[in-house]
């Protein structure tokens, strides 16, 4: 049986974020690659990284930035890798299919 409104409230007022939260989570530097967050973002399953610069904080990457850079940096753009291949969107829809098609 669900639980109702009040006790859905009362519970979210008793439990915690450290019971919830994942511990030690993977993070990214400011020079990190796109690729590499790319790639972390596709293994782990998960749709954002914090990136960590000296120790501290100072951003987080959700999957949906990469589609929006995708779509307004690379939309449209060809790379030459041996064929002609369209770049645009590569990384973000190999996310969404759960595929391994990220460059290695």
């Amino acid at each position: 049986m669900p639980l109702s409104t009040h006790e859905l409230l009362a519970l979210l007022e008793r439990v915690m974020v450290e019971e919830v939260m994942t511990p030690h989570p993977p993070t990214v530097t400011p020079e990190a690659l796109l690729i590499g967050a790319a790639r972390l973002l596709h293994d782990r399953r998960i749709r954002g990284l914090t990136v960590v610069e000296g120790g501290r904080v100072v951003g987080i990457i959700y999957v949906s930035a990469l589609d929006r850079w995708f779509t307004e940096s690379v939309s449209g753009a060809v790379v030459a890798c041996g064929h002609h291949i369209r770049a645009a969107g590569i990384a973000s829809r190999a996310l969404r299919r759960g595929t391994s098609d990220l460059p290695r």
